[in-house]
C-alpha cells in the first residue's frame, strides 16, 4: 500500500496512468478534485509500460 500527498493539477498538466495488475483508490480529504476514469483500450499516446511497479503513462483518453 502507498500512501501519497499532492497538489491537484488540471487534465492538461497531467497524464493518465493505467495499471495493469492494481487499483488506485482515491481519498480526497479536503477541497475538490475532477477524477476521470476509462475502461481497458480507451488510452491513447502511452509510454513504455512499467511492469516492476505496475504503471503506464498516457496522454488521452477517448471520450473522457
Amino acid at each position: 500500500m502507498n500512501f501519497m500527498e499532492f497538489n491537484a493539477q488540471s487534465p492538461v498538466e497531467k497524464k493518465t496512468e493505467l495499471h495493469q495488475q492494481y487499483i488506485d483508490i482515491q481519498l480526497l480529504l479536503k477541497g475538490e478534485e475532477r477524477i476521470l476514469f476509462g475502461m481497458v483500450g480507451i488510452a491513447c499516446q502511452c509510454e513504455e509500460f512499467h511492469h516492476d511497479v505496475d504503471y503506464q503513462l498516457c496522454s488521452t483518453i477517448e471520450n473522457e
